[in-house]
């Protein structure tokens, strides 16, 4: 897994991060947290990558 953002709100914060997981090449995986520190938030979405020539 690599870190690739961290980004600050008003209302909390996300961390995302890129990685491969079982049969899927690359994958994105956001956390995210309230002003509060508590996960509100998780996505794990499988990215679509193109091979270059």
């Amino acid at each position: 897994m690599k870190f690739v953002a961290y980004e600050r709100f008003d209302q909390g914060d996300r961390l995302t991060y890129l990685g491969s997981y079982s049969r899927e090449k690359m994958v994105r995986i956001i956390y995210g947290f309230d002003k509060n520190n508590k996960m509100i938030e998780f996505v794990f979405a499988p990215l679509e990558v193109q091979e270059q020539k």
